[in-house]
């Protein structure tokens, strides 16, 4: 009996679940979570991290022990007298190595290891923020072909109703056969294109879920949110988005690092030039015993160990003379990657400059068709509704009247459209300048 009733609910379950609408939040948070893009450059993040904690492990030294056993057979001529000479050997040693002097490669080589943490950093901070243009990007084209659908799918309504009276008219014999046809044709004309918007809503929302990595694509939907429209208005410098741009945005965060961890580069290959000087610490003993006991008696193992055991202290010094050349050659080699991260850094900028000039004249642009639009929209609903009443009264043939229709609703679907591209440029706008990119 408790099985019968789990099914009902499993699949009420399963049905609740296809039928879930994402929202503008839950599309960005599952991207950050899931992306593959951002999931590389997060393992590449902790590779550096990795790379940091090494660099500031040199500092300390290096110890090591070592023990060895060995055993000889055999016969030797000891004193004059061929004898056995079968003996066991075994020696144990501790000992320490550390860097007294490098002309600061260590220090110098953790300062690099950060500008590289640094700047992988900021390499994730861009994915994530292209990755979130792109899906407020994909998220709010579907939300305008979900509106456009709307609009042709009322019009596909209104050409039904005309049609249905046409058909009782022209039945009557108040008016012609061809008016039927007419108003018959137009009602395919209408389903045409309702259906090619509904394929468009289909289209961008499979877009969006490739772009957020689902599994599933089939059952994916989003939710019909309440996009807030900015307010219209004309953008008179670009001065301040450049500025903010400049300041905060990551791709450019990350290039300066670049060009830091460069610089310590070359100053980590000039410490080749200089000497180097380690120290050293070591411990050891060792126990030696002949099994022929007619050359000589070994002391016990502990007691050899005790005697046996020495102490010793070092300090070295490796002088560079003479590699071929290579270190000046490895040097030159450091400043031309040097040369190639500030040219980075100048691309990167001069890509930042064109991307927000480019958002600010598609915005004054978006602007100017938004306003347009409207001004479009608000003319062919005032010429449909009298040509709604003109046909009425017998004035003007369906012809004019499906003319007049098909005027109103392209100028609003080209408000629709105008709408969702100045909010898009606006937002993009307000990404550069450091705000919030939700549209919610």
């Amino acid at each position: 009996m408790k099985i019968k009733f789990l099914f009902p609910m499993l699949f009420l379950f399963v049905l609740s679940f296809s039928q879930k609408k994402w929202t503008l939040r839950e599309c960005l948070n599952y991207a950050m979570e899931n992306n593959l893009e951002i999931s590389a450059e997060k393992i590449n993040l902790e590779n550096e991290k990795k790379n940091l904690e090494i660099s500031k492990k040199d500092r300390l030294p290096s110890i090591s022990g070592s023990m060895n056993n060995s055993a000889n057979f055999g016969q030797n001529v000891i004193l004059g007298t061929l004898q056995r000479n079968d003996n066991l050997s075994n020696n144990a040693n501790l000992s320490a190595n550390i860097q007294i002097y490098g002309n600061g490669k260590t220090r110098k080589t953790i300062e690099k290891a950060n500008y590289d943490v640094e700047a992988s950093d900021y390499n994730l901070q861009n994915i994530r923020n292209n990755i979130t243009l792109q899906i407020i990007q994909n998220y709010l084209r579907v939300l305008l072909n979900k509106e456009v659908y709307k609009v042709n799918e009322s019009s596909y309504h209104n050409a039904e109703k005309l049609y249905e009276k046409a058909k009782l008219t022209t039945k009557a014999g108040f008016t012609p056969f061809s008016v039927e046809s007419e108003a018959l044709a137009e009602v395919s004309r209408k389903k045409k294109a309702m259906q090619n918007s509904e394929n468009e809503v289909k289209r961008t929302l499979f877009d969006l879920s490739v772009l957020l990595q689902l599994e599933d694509e089939e059952n994916f939907d989003v939710d019909d949110i309440l996009v807030s429209e900015t307010r219209p208005r004309i953008i008179e410098s670009a001065t301040p988005y450049l500025d903010s741009a400049f300041q905060i945005q990551p791709v450019l965060k990350s290039a300066l690092a670049q060009i830091e961890s460069a610089k310590k580069q070359t100053e980590i290959v000039k410490t080749n030039l200089y000497p180097t000087i380690t120290g050293n610490i070591g411990l050891g003993t060792y126990y030696f015993n002949y099994f022929n006991d007619n050359y000589t008696k070994s002391n016990s193992f502990f007691r050899q160990y005790y005697e046996n055991f020495g102490q010793q202290i070092s300090i070295g010094a490796v002088f560079p003379i003479f590699n071929k050349g290579i270190t000046k050659l490895q040097i030159e080699q450091a400043k031309i990657s040097e040369s190639l991260a500030v040219n980075h850094f100048n691309r990167q900028k001069l890509l930042l400059k064109q991307s927000v000039k480019k958002a600010i004249f598609d915005a004054n642009a978006g602007y100017q068709n938004f306003i347009a639009a409207q001004e479009v929209d608000k003319n062919s609903k005032l010429s449909l509704d009298l040509a709604e009443k003109s046909y009425a009264a017998g004035k003007i043939s369906i012809y004019d009247l499906n003319m007049a229709k098909n005027n109103e609703i392209s100028a609003e679907s080209e408000l629709i459209q105008a709408k969702y591209n100045y909010i898009f440029s606006m937002k993009l706008l307000d990404f550069y300048a450091g705000k919030n990119g939700d549209t919610e």
